[in-house]
């Protein structure tokens, strides 16, 4: 069971990576790449990603409602573009 949950996690952890490329782009494999991006997600691109991190979380898709209650979009695309920062630096 323990071995099943850890599996689970794993494919959630990398399905929640790839949604982030998809998002900003590829990770330099190395630390002393450049960390910029080159752009700044829009809001249509972090509506979109939030709808399907909970698509993919609780199986169900409804963008519409994500538009209506995401308000703080600008929050979200400083969060994400720190965290994806911080793993091209290797410190997250």
């Amino acid at each position: 069971m323990a071995d099943e949950r850890a599996d689970q996690a794993n494919d959630l952890g990398l399905k929640i990576a790839d949604l982030a490329i998809q998002l900003v782009g590829e990770i330099p494999d190395s630390s002393t790449a450049a960390l910029q991006l080159k752009a700044l997600p829009t809001k249509t691109q972090i509506f979109e990603f939030v709808n399907a991190l909970v698509n993919g979380l609780v199986q169900e898709d409804n963008l519409p409602a994500i538009e209506t209650c995401l308000t703080d979009v600008e929050t979200i695309t400083r969060l994400l573009v720190n965290a994806v920062e911080e793993f091209k630096k290797h410190t997250l």
